[in-house]
């Protein structure tokens, strides 16, 4: 797993909130580190999850951001140097990407932004997760080979 998170660290290593504000900051460069291997109290699928959720949030208001810089590179780029990943892996990042959605739409009913269509939004994002998570459990537990329509056997 280490040698994975170095390969994926050294090929793609960005923070959402590094790249969603790059005009904040006097230098366009921004780069950063995600370490899954901090991940030992919980399985891997909660860093990756909470990751593409608090990523697809960020950067929603951005289009351009997140075709450039896909989700699907991201996941791809882990699962190509994962070491070791779970049957259910794929499920489990989208309960915790709907687990991730969820506690943003909690945050912004604190800050007094129910009434937004951003948290409606955020609620969808949850709910399209719970589908696919609730769509594998249905197939037995199988993923299908896909996240969220996302070829990963290329």
């Amino acid at each position: 797993m280490v040698q994975a998170t170095r390969e994926f660290i050294r090929r793609f290593s960005i923070m959402p909130w590094k790249v969603s504000r790059p005009w904040q900051r006097k230098s366009r460069k921004a780069a950063a580190a995600i370490d899954f291997d901090s991940s030992y109290c919980l399985p891997p699928a909660f860093d990756v999850g909470t990751f593409l959720a608090q990523y697809q949030n960020q950067l929603f208001p951005h289009p351009g951001v997140l075709q450039k810089a896909s989700e699907e590179i991201i996941l791809n780029t882990y699962l190509d140097h994962a070491e070791r990943i779970s049957e259910d892996f794929l499920r489990q990042v989208e309960l915790f990407r709907a687990r991730t959605n969820l506690c943003i739409a909690s945050y912004l009913i604190y800050l007094g932004l129910g009434h937004t269509e951003n948290l409606w939004r955020v609620l969808v994002e949850a709910e399209k997760a719970m589908a696919q998570f609730t769509g594998w459990e249905n197939q037995g537990g199988q993923a299908s080979g896909q996240a969220r329509n996302l070829d990963l056997a290329a």
